[in-house]
């Protein structure tokens, strides 16, 4: 009986684990093995639950193995993998490790069997053979060694061969009795036993394993969702920080510029001042230059004005000593140049060359534009007009009140027939009606 519960207890924990998947990763820094884990925690490093911060920034040589049920392995494959700044796995790395070591070929006998090798060299894997590598035989070597430690507590199967309990022969102290009959019964009673117990053990085991693996998935999800929260929150964390740093730079440099601002403000404002200060200055000296010259040229003017004065006065004196000395002693030359014959003629604009007799010689000198007016009839404000018409030929109409119209315009050749308003005027200014406008003073002298 208890020979026979044995058998029945090792059939079931072989059943137990009958089926169970057992796939690994191994890392390497040059020829050891430097790190390893299960196929199922290295799929949640790829989908980034899981960071490696060993590896931050490094390019790793790595190996999945396949290992049997006794820890035999039954394939191998070399690839290389990478790994950011903060040890997370290269988003892009998608090498289908199973595939590629079900098509390779068989590598050596390590002692139990031939298994799949899939090196870079070896294997057929396509556009994939640049992330492969060529691995030293002590790689191969180390890999055996930590496979068969099973540091991965890996579930092992029993190398010895199910024995088949209906075979094992009676117990020695039922076969002492002799009694065949009640032989029989035992064993069939033990047989209908033997067969419940293992009904109930396959049931209890299907039971346990569906228990474990909802278990193991349970775990599993829930090491995920903790590993991305982890992940998401070490995200926040490092956005926070950066947030931080960059509020906090932004700050500096708004101060840096409003001390620029105000550094700036306040040389505008001394610029302003000391030009302010420059310009009343140079104001105030200006000032008084000008007003220091106005005083000069106001004196000057009037020493001018005393000058002409004086000169007017003693013109005046002039003239009337010229008359004099002309009455006293003068009159007689004259008088005696006209009986020898000789006449005194003058030439004047509008009136031509005028004999002066010698009664009128005084009337003359003492005017001459007066003698020219009379002899052509006409006013002596008339023939001034005339005569400056006659000497500048231009339009006279009023444009502004300090500008004539100035055209070009033919000559009136007569004072008598000069006409104020149509013969000092251009066509356009000719004015129809002569008989109010005014004579314009001349300042001919």
């Amino acid at each position: 009986m208890a020979d026979s519960s044995a058998l029945i207890l090792e059939q079931d924990r072989a059943m137990n684990e009958s089926g169970t998947k057992r796939e690994a990763i191994y890392f390497f820094e040059g020829i050891e093995i430097s790190k390893e884990m299960t196929h199922a925690e290295f799929e949640a490093v790829l989908d980034g639950y899981v960071g490696m911060t060993d590896f931050a920034g490094s390019l790793l040589n790595a190996a999945f193995v396949m290992i049997g049920p006794q820890l035999n392995i039954t394939g191998m494959c070399f690839f290389t993998i990478g790994f950011d700044g903060d040890g997370h796995a290269d988003p892009s790395w998608n090498i289908p490790l199973r595939s590629i070591c079900d098509k390779t070929g068989l590598g050596p006998d390590l002692g139990f069997g031939r298994f799949k090798l899939a090196t870079q060299s070896l294997a057929d894997a396509g556009s994939y053979r640049e992330q492969l590598w060529d691995p030293d035989p002590i790689c191969i070597n180390a890999l055996v060694e930590r496979v068969a430690e099973n540091r991965l507590c890996l579930t092992v199967e029993s190398s010895q061969p199910a024995m088949n309990w209906q075979a094992a022969p009676a117990p020695a102290a039922m076969a002492a009795t002799g009694d065949a009959s009640i032989h029989a019964l035992e064993a069939e009673h033990q047989s209908q036993l033997a067969h419940l117990v293992l009904e109930q053990r396959e049931q209890v085991a299907a039971l346990t394993s569906e228990s474990a693996a909802q278990l193991r998935q349970a775990n599993h999800s829930h090491e995920k969702d903790l590993s991305l929260a982890n992940f998401q929150a070490d995200k926040l964390r490092r956005d926070f920080d950066k947030l931080q740093t960059d509020y906090i730079e932004l700050n500096r440099q708004l101060e840096d510029e409003r001390r620029t601002h105000r550094q700036l403000a306040a040389q505008f404002e001394s610029a302003k001042m000391s030009m302010k200060q420059q310009v009343h200055k140079e104001v105030d000296e200006l000032t008084k230059s000008l007003a220091d010259e106005a005083k000069a040229l106001r004196v000057k003017m009037k020493l001018k004005d005393e000058e002409v004065v004086q000169m007017r006065e003693e013109l005046m004196q002039l003239r009337k000593d010229k008359l004099r000395l002309t009455e006293q002693g003068g009159g007689k030359f004259l008088q005696r140049l006209q009986e020898l014959g000789i006449n005194f003629i003058a030439f004047h604009p509008g009136a031509g060359h005028l004999s002066i007799p010698l009664e009128s010689m005084s009337d003359y000198m003492e005017n001459p534009i007066e003698f020219a007016a009379q002899k052509c009839k006409v006013s002596v404000e008339q023939y001034r007009v005339w005569l400056a018409h006659y000497e500048r030929p231009e339009c006279q109409a009023p444009i502004t009140n300090d500008r004539n119209c100035g055209c070009k315009i033919p000559k009136a050749d007569s004072p008598a027939k000069f006409v104020v308003g149509k013969s000092d005027r251009c066509d356009k200014h000719k004015v129809h009606d002569v008989s109010s406008a005014p004579i314009k003073t001349s300042s001919i002298q």
